[in-house]
């Protein structure tokens, strides 16, 4: 993806936002999944852009779980869930 973006324009100062399917990573292992948010990290900051990830799905504790433990690599990591009748943000933790 990161490859994809650079050909075709100059990613300075642009949000890219990345939505995903429900099931988009359900066969990535978590290790793959830590590595590409890593990678996306270095990228982001070299070409001095942000990456928003949009995934959406039911069982969302254990799509976060993996996540966590990459807080440095991250800016922030909250998820929005339905409950009856209301939706509850949740945020794990926000950076700058």
């Amino acid at each position: 993806m990161h490859r994809d973006l650079v050909c075709s324009l100059e990613p300075g100062n642009y949000l890219f936002i990345l939505l995903c399917a429900e099931n988009a990573w359900q066969n990535i292992k978590s290790d793959d999944l830590c590595n590409w948010v890593e990678k996306s990290y270095r990228w982001t900051n070299y070409h001095r852009c942000s990456l928003l990830v949009l995934n959406s799905g039911h069982d969302i504790d254990k799509q976060l779980s993996p996540l966590l433990r990459e807080y440095r690599s991250l800016s922030g990591l909250a998820s929005i869930r339905y409950q009856g009748d209301n939706h509850l943000f949740d945020i794990a933790w926000w950076g700058e």
